[in-house]
């Protein structure tokens, strides 16, 4: 839990960026915080900066800071290294990992079974809740890893994809909420990418120690998530552009 008036914060406004809840694009002055959230202006300052060197906000020239910008080739350069780093951790894993981490792989992937799905008409509380316990599976899976460096970068790209796919899912669900051919392809998308299925064979493949068969996995895993995102990209760039 946070303790000092920056790093609660800090952890407020990571929140709402991550979460989808600040735009990207979307200014945040000190001044225009410091009155809508009542923080104090020296520890939002410091909270702000923290962001920055997280690469979650930008300073804007005369305007404080905004929320990051985003891109299809960032999205895709993403992808990339979380499959490259996360490859890396996984195999790791499976030759380290003891009876306690399968315990520990079961147990989360049950949990996240409990949860909805992303679908276009999710609330933000469901979205929540399944990235959460999407997060903690995933971390699972990593766990026997060894490496706090590979730890470390792991987690800065998941929280940079979990940006971009609730910024993403945010703007595609205000789109396919008027039109039910559209809302039918992002439900069939996000079925097929966020389901248990993929993430059953996965845990299979891990728990049997099968490292080529479990890295297949995890790339197609990665690829079939990248695919589904720029998909909804273009969507969301075509009904700009009409």
């Amino acid at each position: 839990m946070p303790h000092s008036a920056s790093e609660q914060i800090h952890h407020e406004l990571r929140a709402m960026i991550l979460g989808g809840r600040l735009r990207t694009g979307q200014s945040l002055r000190a001044a225009a915080l410091q009155e809508q959230f009542g923080f104090g202006l020296t520890p939002l300052r410091e909270a702000l900066n923290r962001l920055r060197s997280e690469q979650l906000v930008v300073a804007a020239h005369h305007q404080g800071f905004q929320v990051a910008p985003t891109s299809s080739e960032d999205l895709a350069d993403l992808e990339r290294t979380r499959g490259l780093i996360e490859g890396e951790m996984l195999i790791e894993s499976m030759r380290a990992g003891d009876d306690a981490w399968e315990g520990a792989i079961v147990a989360a992937h049950y949990q996240l079974g409990k949860q909805i799905a992303p679908h276009h008409r999710a609330s933000d509380d469901e979205i929540d809740r399944w990235d959460s316990r999407h997060a903690q599976f995933h971390e699972a899976l990593l766990a026997g890893c060894r490496s706090r460096w590979l730890a470390h970068i792991a987690a800065l790209l998941g929280a940079q994809l979990q940006r971009y796919h609730r910024n993403i899912l945010r703007d595609v669900a205000e789109l396919a909420a008027s039109s039910p051919d559209l809302a039918r392809e992002v439900d069939q998308t996000l079925s097929e990418v966020t389901g248990m299925d993929a993430h059953t064979r996965l845990m299979e493949k891990v728990l049997a120690r099968d490292e080529a068969a479990a890295s297949a996995e995890l790339a197609a895993h990665v690829q079939l998530s990248l695919k589904a995102y720029l998909g909804f990209g273009r969507h969301l760039r075509a009904a700009r552009a009409a």
